[in-house]
Parts: structure tokens; C-alpha cells; sequence
């Protein structure tokens, strides 16, 4: 599953103004035993002075879908330096659509900071933990009879940061360049036989660039 999630930022901490929408667009690519290509579409819309709302999808493998919420903590009072926090939903695909199981959910609490919005190179940082909402029992159960034959739980974590630079023009077009990751924790019991069940731990490191294209609404 871990290979579903993006770790793309593609938003500063500031969000969009009031009633207006804004389209990230980006070529990505993961780093692990191969180079993964895919790409990010983000739309976000406007709430109100200090919030926003969006939807993400991640095209890299099976797919990564993201309803979130934006909301601004802190401000300068010249609106150059930003502090956000927010939630998310996250959906998965997996095994390419077959899957037994179908779609993971998972639960997102991020943070994003950005700084020098009156400049045109603004520099922004996000860390967002994610709790996996599917198979909480693989957390408490440790004995094969409470597993049926043939069937196997997992449970999985992400810790995901980035950085990035956002280039303002003053054009409807802006541009992104980040770097960011992402780290999976993965829980799983399964029970092939009659004679034993096996508990599996596993962590997971991947890197991930991205470079892409910001449409701002217009003016």
C-alpha cells in the first residue's frame, strides 16, 4: 500500500482567497529499487480569510485520492509569513483496481509553513502523519485462532514532509519545484496454514521530486 501514497505538497500555508479556485498540476517521481514516474492534480477553493479546501489525486500506481481542509494558525499582519494546520481524508486504490480489499482509508493531520508571500520565490514546508482507518484489529490480535485461514490484516502509517519553492509570476502561472518523502509503517498478520501465523513488520523509505505548474484564479 505504501507505494499508493503521494508525499507531494503543491500548496503553500497560505490558502486561496475567498470564492476563488486554484489548479496545481505536477510530474512526480519516487525513488526506491526503481525510479516510479507519475503525476499530481490538486484543485483548491477558497473559504475565507483564513481557510481553504481541496481535493488531490495522485496518479502513480493505483491511485491516492485527498479531501482536505486548510486553516491558517498564524499570520503577519503583512501576509508574508503563513502557519496552517488542517485535516484530511485519504483514499487508495489498490492492486490496480482487483483488489480483495479495494480502497484504503486513512486520517491526516498536517502542518504547513510558508514564508516571503510578498516576494516572488516563496519557500514552504509541510510534515503530515497519516493513520491508516482499515484493519485496526491487526493492533490486537496475536493469536492464529483469531484468524481465519487464508486471510491476511494490515494496518499502515505515513510520516510524509516536503519542501519546495513556489515561483510567482505575474502571469495566471506559477511554478513549483519540491522535494518531499514519505515513511511507511506497515502491521500485518496472516494465517496460510493450519500451523502458524505470522506477524509482519515492515518500514518503508521513498524520496520523492516534483515540478509542476500552479493556475491561479483570475484576478
Amino acid at each position: 500500500m505504501g507505494s499508493c501514497h503521494t508525499a507531494s505538497v503543491l500548496q503553500t500555508a497560505k490558502p486561496v482567497e475567498k470564492g476563488k479556485t486554484e489548479v496545481s498540476l505536477a510530474g512526480t517521481a519516487f525513488f526506491g529499487s526503481d525510479v516510479m514516474p507519475g503525476f499530481d492534480l490538486m484543485v483548491r477553493r477558497g473559504l475565507g480569510p483564513r481557510s481553504d479546501f481541496g481535493f488531490a489525486y495522485c496518479g502513480s500506481l493505483y491511485g491516492h485520492f485527498r479531501f482536505d481542509f486548510k486553516y491558517v494558525i498564524a499570520k503577519t499582519a503583512s501576509d508574508n509569513l503563513f502557519l496552517s494546520s488542517g485535516v484530511g481524508l485519504d483514499l487508495y486504490l489498490l492492486d490496480d483496481w482487483g483488489s480483495d480489499i479495494g480502497m484504503y482509508s486513512g486520517l491526516t493531520l498536517p502542518v504547513y509553513f510558508s514564508f516571503n508571500h510578498n516576494n516572488k520565490v516563496v519557500p514552504y514546508f509541510a510534515q503530515t502523519f497519516t493513520m491508516g482507518l482499515n484493519d485496526f484489529k491487526v493492533m490486537r490480535h496475536y493469536n492464529k485462532s483469531e484468524i481465519p485461514e487464508g486471510e491476511s490484516w494490515e494496518h499502515n502509517m505515513f510520516y510524509t514532509g516536503g519542501a519546495g519553492l513556489r515561483f510567482q509570476t505575474e502571469k495566471r502561472v506559477d511554478f513549483v519545484f519540491e522535494f518531499s518523502y514519505k515513511y511507511v509503517f506497515t502491521n500485518r498478520f496472516y494465517n496460510y496454514s493450519n500451523s502458524s501465523t505470522v506477524k509482519y513488520y515492515d518500514e518503508d523509505f521513498l524520496p520523492q521530486l516534483s515540478f509542476g505548474i500552479v493556475i491561479k484564479p483570475k484576478k
